[in-house]
């Protein structure tokens, strides 16, 4: 066979062997990824382990320009909840809320990229009772190691770090509020671990 018709052969099995290792290494990417979200979100050396100390912030409530201080918060469990603007299904979390009573339970916060309540479509979708802080730089978000909303990081009465959690509807948060406040039904330990590891 002449030279000249063996090589676009050539070209076509080069191409061919190059579009192969791209796949593998995607398939590898994707593997990666998939890990990730399955243990809550975050690599494991961002997320702070249970059992830590919670990180304390002091910033603006985008509705009342007051300060919301983590460590005056009412005792109890405290479910710091990262949405974000940009995210439709955060969004009609947040509307959702108004059917979540954690009353006596719990305490919930809200922590958004949004910088005022007028460019903030959570203010408008989410409960007047339940304070929307603004995180512009993501600050606290990264202190937590939170890279994927939503996610709720459940704090203990001792202001330790009992779980993160990737709740999809308000029964999913109402589970995770009432968790530990009582002996849970077996209904409830499934739920929890299934929200734990969406």
């Amino acid at each position: 066979m002449p030279f000249g018709l063996e090589f676009p052969y050539v070209i076509i099995w080069a191409l061919v062997l190059l579009h192969t290792v791209l796949i593998l290494v995607l398939l590898k990417q994707q593997a990666l990824l998939t890990r990730m979200l399955q243990s809550g979100g975050t690599p494991a050396t961002k997320r702070l382990p249970a059992g830590s100390p919670a990180t304390i912030f002091r910033l603006p409530d985008l509705r009342t320009t007051s300060l919301v201080d983590s460590e005056r918060l009412a005792g109890g469990k405290l479910l710091l909840f990262f949405l974000s603007e940009e995210c439709s299904s955060c969004v009609d979390l947040a509307a959702a809320l108004a059917d979540v009573d954690v009353t006596g339970v719990a305490t919930m916060v809200v922590l958004t990229e949004a910088t005022s309540a007028e460019t903030s479509r959570l203010a408008i979708a989410l409960p007047k009772d339940i304070a929307l802080v603004g995180d512009a730089t993501a600050t606290v978000a990264r202190a937590y190691g939170v890279l994927i909303r939503p996610t709720i990081v459940v704090v203990d009465a001792e202001r330790r770090i009992q779980r993160y959690a990737h709740p999809k509807t308000a029964r999913d948060v109402e589970a995770l509020a009432r968790a530990g406040a009582a002996e849970p039904s077996p209904a409830q330990t499934v739920s929890l671990a299934a929200i734990e590891n969406a």
